[in-house]
């Protein structure tokens, strides 16, 4: 399973705020992503959404399942008896 990582980076002069998210883009993020695209001119704005948030909590619901099911092959098929 694959993820990404993303670092958001806000720095006035010497004062610098990084923020690092490993697998995933919250809604604290999202916010402050919000209120900087207000200042920033259209063809240069921050490109996370609410879209993106959702599609990560599908795919990692996905993957979960998807983890689930084959650990339940696996199971069904050690348990089959084999003739020897």
């Amino acid at each position: 399973m694959g993820g990404n990582s993303y670092l958001l980076t806000i720095a006035n002069g010497t004062d610098t705020t990084t923020f690092k998210l490993i697998n995933t883009f919250d809604y604290t993020a999202l916010k402050i992503v919000d209120i900087l695209n207000q200042y920033l001119p259209s063809d240069n704005k921050l490109w996370p959404s609410e879209e993106l948030i959702k599609q990560e909590k599908e795919s990692r619901e996905w993957f979960s399942q998807a983890g689930e099911e084959e650990k339940k092959k696996k199971d069904s098929i050690q348990s089959i008896p084999h003739n020897q």
